[in-house]
């Protein structure tokens, strides 16, 4: 699995769309994947969905505990300060613009956004 998940996020350009509960939308940086997205991603191509298109529960753990092992081993970067491409006005995520770059704090535990 670890290595299915490093071979799909060398595969895929990241810079993924957020999007939050009211419609608004934020733009990764080129080279930041959205885990979820890619989890999906990966369901769709195997046995990992249900008939009603909902990520299993054994796939979600095995997905979670594959990016934990990378994460480990240092082989993805999890990252808490995400850099933007873009954002909306009143993004629900709080976002703020550091020498000119425009960063959203994730402060989940979730391991959500990550760089190869």
């Amino acid at each position: 699995m670890q290595q299915a998940i490093i071979d799909r996020l060398k595969a895929r350009s990241g810079g993924d769309i957020l999007t939050d509960t009211c419609g608004r939308c934020a733009w990764l940086a080129d080279d930041v994947h959205d885990l979820r997205k890619v989890s999906r991603e990966m369901a769709k191509t195997t046995t990992g969905l249900t008939n009603y298109e909902y990520v299993t529960s054994s796939w979600s753990a095995s997905f979670s505990r594959a990016t934990a092992g990378l994460a480990q081993r240092h082989m993805i970067d999890v990252l808490w300060a995400v850099p933007l491409q873009a954002a909306e006005s009143e993004f629900a995520w709080p976002v703020a613009e550091v020498d000119g770059a425009i960063y959203m704090r994730w402060y989940s535990r979730q391991r959500r956004f990550i760089r190869v």
